[in-house]
C-alpha cells in the first residue's frame, strides 16, 4: 500500500496541488484524503491540455476518474461553496456531475461554515487594525478557533453552542439548528457591538457599504428567524439533492474500514486481495504550510488552524492498524513528503527574513491574487533555517521542490543557511536559538530549536547570511538519449538546497503541469 503524505513546509503556495495531480496519475491513486483546512484553500491544477482548476475542497486529484475524495473530520466545510466548486469542477473537466458526487465521501463531524462564521472573521480582522493576522476572510478559521476553544478554553461550555457539524444538519432537528444559529448571531453581534469603533475605523472605504449591509441584515434584521430556516433549509437541499449523498457520510473510525474492504476486490482470494492492497493507493494532501500553524507558525500573522502532518499521519496509523492481518509492516510504504518552492513567497503582513526588494519588482504570480484579506504576495530567497525549523515539526522524509523553471534566467542565485542576530541575548533568545558568536563578534543564528509568541520580534531583527550558486538558463534539458534531465546549473542548486536542509530532493516542478514533474 502507497500512502503519499503531502504538507507545505513554507508560508503556503507550494504547489501541493500540482504534485497530488501529478501522483494520483503515477500512480492511479484510490484515494486523496483531505487531513486538514477548508475552503480557503487554492490549489491550483493545470492538466497537459490547459485546463485549470483551482481545487478548494476537493481533492486536487480528481482529474483521474477514478480517484474519489474523502474530507476528513478535520475539515471545515463551506456546504454553498462545495457544491459550486463541483459544478465549476465538472465544467472544467467534463465530468459528470452524478458520477463526481458518488466519488466524494465526507466525514459526518466535519464542521460547518456559516455565514455569521465569515462575518466574524471579518469582523476580527478588521478590528485588529494594523496589527492583523492576515486571514483571507472565508471564515474557515475562525470555525476551527471556536471548536479549539470550546474544548480546551475557559468557559469552553459556552463555546460548545458556537459551531454546526454535517452530522447536526442531517440528523437533528431544525429547532436544534435554528438555536445555535441564534447563539452564534448574539455571539458575532456582542463581538460588533465592542469593536464597532475600531472595524469601522480600518475598513476600506470601497468596502464598508457591502460590510455594513452584511452586518444589518445577519445580526440586526426583524426576520433572523427567517434567515435561520432559510440557511437549514438550502444546506439540506444541497445535500439532498442526490440521494446517494447521505450515504457517502462517514465517522472517521467507520470509514477507515470502508476505504479499502469497500472494494470489487472485497470477495477476491486472499492471495489476489493482498496484491491488490499492496497496489492501493492514498494520497493525503495538506492544506497552508508550516509556517502559519496556530502553534507552531510565525505568530501572530498565521491562520488558527493546524496546518502540520499531524493529523494525517493519525489517519495513516489508524489504517494500518486496520489492516495489519493483510498486509505486512514491509508492504505499507508511507512517504511523509514536505513541499517546498525553489525559493519562498508569503502573502500579506508578517516576519520574512530573505524577502528580497528586486524579487518583488520583477516576479509575479499569476495565481496568487491580491485582496484586502490576504494581502500582496512577497518573495525571497530560500530559507534554510525556516525550512529545518519546519522539518523539526513535521519530520518529513523527503522533499519535492517546485517552481524551478521561475528561477530560470535569473542569474546569480541565493541560499539562506543562517542569520545574523543585530538584537538584544537574552534567556528567551538562548532558549529559542542554536547560535555562536564568530570572531567580529557577530552574533550567528544557525536554527530555531522551539517556537514562542515572540518568535517573530526576534527574526525581525536578523539579517540572512547566504551561500551564492549560479544561476541557469533551463531547469531541464535533453540527454543524447531525448531524456529529460536536470542541467547542470539547476542540478548544482538543488543539491545546494537538498544538502543545507539535510534531506533528499526526490521530485521537482519545472512547470504547472503533471508532464512538467521529474523523479531526480
Amino acid at each position: 500500500m502507497h500512502n503519499f503524505v503531502l504538507c507545505g513546509m513554507q508560508f503556503g503556495d507550494e504547489g501541493k496541488g500540482s504534485f497530488v495531480d501529478f501522483l494520483a496519475h503515477k500512480y492511479d491513486a484510490n484515494w486523496v484524503i483531505r487531513y486538514n483546512g477548508g475552503s480557503q484553500a487554492s490549489h491550483t491544477v493545470t492538466t497537459p491540455d490547459e485546463k485549470i482548476h483551482k481545487f478548494s475542497q476537493l481533492g486536487s486529484g480528481m482529474f483521474n476518474e477514478k480517484t474519489k475524495t474523502f474530507l476528513s473530520q478535520n475539515m471545515v466545510i463551506n456546504i454553498e461553496t462545495l457544491f459550486r466548486e463541483l459544478d465549476v469542477f465538472c465544467e472544467t473537466s467534463g465530468q459528470d456531475v452524478e458520477d463526481v458526487l458518488k466519488k466524494i465521501y465526507i466525514s459526518r463531524n466535519c464542521l460547518v461554515v456559516t455565514p455569521f462564521h465569515v462575518l466574524l472573521n471579518r469582523l476580527r480582522e478588521l478590528s485588529m487594525g494594523d496589527n492583523r493576522r492576515g486571514s483571507v476572510g472565508t471564515g474557515v478559521s475562525e470555525v476551527g478557533y471556536l471548536n479549539w476553544y470550546a474544548h480546551h478554553g475557559k468557559r469552553n461550555k459556552h463555546y460548545s453552542f458556537l459551531t454546526l457539524s454535517l452530522n447536526n444538519i442531517f440528523f437533528e432537528d431544525e429547532y436544534i439548528i435554528r438555536r445555535k444559529l441564534r447563539d452564534i448571531k448574539l455571539f458575532v453581534q456582542d463581538f460588533y457591538e465592542a469593536h464597532k469603533r475600531d472595524i469601522h475605523e480600518y475598513c476600506p472605504y470601497e468596502m464598508l457599504a457591502d460590510l455594513v449591509k452584511d452586518i444589518n441584515l445577519l445580526l440586526y434584521t426583524e426576520f433572523y428567524e427567517n434567515l435561520a430556516h432559510e440557511y437549514y433549509e438550502k444546506a439540506r437541499a444541497l445535500l439532498n439533492k442526490h440521494n446517494f449523498m447521505k450515504d457517502n457520510l462517514y465517522e472517521l473510525r467507520p470509514f477507515i474500514s470502508e476505504l479499502i474492504e469497500n472494494t470489487d476486490n472485497s470477495h477476491a482470494p486472499r492471495i489476489d486481495r493482498e496484491q491488490y492492497l499492496k497496489d492501493y493507493t492514498i494520497i493525503y494532501e495538506g492544506s497552508q504550510g508550516l509556517l502559519l500553524d496556530v502553534k507552531y507558525g510565525l505568530r501572530p500573522n498565521t491562520t488558527l488552524l493546524d496546518t502540520t502532518v499531524n493529523h494525517a499521519m493519525r489517519i495513516v496509523d489508524r489504517i494500518k492498524r486496520k489492516h495489519r492481518d493483510m498486509i505486512t509492516e514491509g508492504h505499507i510504504n508511507v512517504n511523509k513528503v514536505g513541499v517546498a518552492k525553489a525559493y519562498y513567497t508569503r502573502h500579506g503582513k508578517g516576519v520574512f527574513p530573505t524577502e528580497n526588494y528586486k524579487m518583488n519588482l520583477t516576479m509575479y504570480d499569476a495565481n496568487q491574487e491580491k485582496t484586502f484579506w490576504n494581502g500582496e504576495i512577497r518573495f525571497g530567497w530560500f530559507d534554510a533555517v525556516l525550512f529545518r525549523y519546519a522539518q523539526r515539526i513535521n519530520n518529513v522524509n523527503e522533499v519535492y521542490l517546485s517552481s524551478l523553471d521561475v528561477l530560470e534566467g535569473m542569474g546569480p542565485l541565493k541560499v539562506c543557511n543562517s542569520y545574523q542576530y543585530t538584537g538584544f541575548v537574552d534567556d528567551e533568545f538562548e532558549k529559542l536559538f542554536d547560535y555562536y558568536v564568530d570572531y567580529r563578534n557577530r552574533v550567528i543564528i544557525t536554527d530555531i530549536k522551539c517556537t514562542c509568541k515572540n518568535i517573530s520580534a526576534y527574526l525581525k531583527d536578523v539579517e540572512p547570511i547566504y551561500i551564492e550558486v549560479e544561476g541557469f538558463m533551463n531547469a531541464v534539458v535533453e540527454d543524447e538519449n531525448g531524456k529529460k534531465i536536470l542541467s547542470d546549473g539547476c542540478k548544482n542548486y538543488v543539491r545546494t538546497i537538498s544538502s543545507v536542509v539535510h534531506l533528499p530532493i526526490t521530485l521537482i516542478s519545472y512547470g504547472p503541469t503533471r508532464d512538467e514533474k521529474l523523479f531526480i
